[in-house]
Parts: structure tokens; C-alpha cells; sequence
């Protein structure tokens, strides 16, 4: 549903996204289901030690027509939930 939900969001966004997205989930507890079957949808870079490297798929998702960077700061924290991200649209992009 990802590519999807993004491709939406794409289309009703005009210069601007501000997106909150966890930076990976794990496969087997958060998404219920087996690398090999995401491998059929999203390319092995973003599937490794059993995690679904969300943010980083989402960066190269956009990043044809978008500058994205990463607006929190979570640095020093053991465990990060979530980044919020500012996307902006790259002016001959649309």
C-alpha cells in the first residue's frame, strides 16, 4: 500500500509535504510478513536484517521530484519512532 499512499500524497501536494514516517519496521512484527514476499514489491536495499528500511525508500521515492531532509533531532536517542521530514517540491518538477 506504501507506493500507493505516496503516489497519492504526490499528486494532491503542491510545493510542500511534511511527512512523519517511522524509519523501518520490522518484517515479521509490524508489517506480518516474510522478506520474500516484499521482495516482489520493493527492491532488496530497503529489506535487510529483517527490517523494512521505510525512510529510505520514501527518499528515493521522491527524490526525482522532491529535495527531502529530515526536520527532528534525534540524535544521541537510543531509539528513534519517528522523523518528520520537509519535502519540497524541485521547481521543474511539476
Amino acid at each position: 500500500m506504501l507506493p500507493k499512499f505516496l503516489d497519492a500524497l504526490e499528486r494532491v501536494s503542491g510545493k510542500e509535504m511534511i511527512l512523519t514516517i517511522r524509519p523501518e519496521y520490522r518484517i515479521d512484527k509490524h508489517l506480518h510478513h516474510d522478506t520474500r514476499g516484499l521482495l516482489q514489491k520493493y527492491a532488496a536495499k530497503y529489506l535487510r536484517g529483517g527490517l523494512f528500511y521505510t525512510l529510505e525508500y520514501v527518499f528515493d521515492r521522491f527524490r526525482r521530484n522532491w529535495q527531502s531532509d529530515i526536520m527532528t533531532t534525534n540524535k544521541g536517542k537510543e531509539i528513534v519512532t519517528k522523523e518528520t521530514i520537509l519535502c519540497q517540491r524541485k521547481m521543474d518538477s511539476r
